[in-house]
């Protein structure tokens, strides 16, 4: 469990890119998040993903999986996309 300086710190560190972490990725899970506050010391173990979301809660930080968007390299994309014929 995250005391309250801890999960300050947490809402900080979310407040960062992962990649400024040395991380592959430009968006944070919970998962990733408990990794990255254990390697930067802000844990003195590494947390599961629910020990996260509940100090997130407590800081009333709303948690939401980001979406995934699919989009074509298509110029035309958007057009046959909304169903219009030329």
């Amino acid at each position: 469990m995250l005391a309250g300086t801890q999960a300050e710190r947490l809402r900080a560190l979310l407040h960062r890119s992962p990649r400024e972490f040395g991380k592959p990725t430009s968006l944070w899970s919970l998962t990733l998040a408990a990794e990255v506050a254990f390697e930067q010391g802000l844990t003195e173990r590494q947390l599961s993903h629910e020990s996260i979301r509940q100090a997130l809660i407590r800081l009333g930080v709303g948690w939401k999986r980001a979406k995934t968007w699919i989009t074509s390299p298509d110029p035309h994309y958007a057009r046959k996309k909304s169903g219009v014929t030329a």
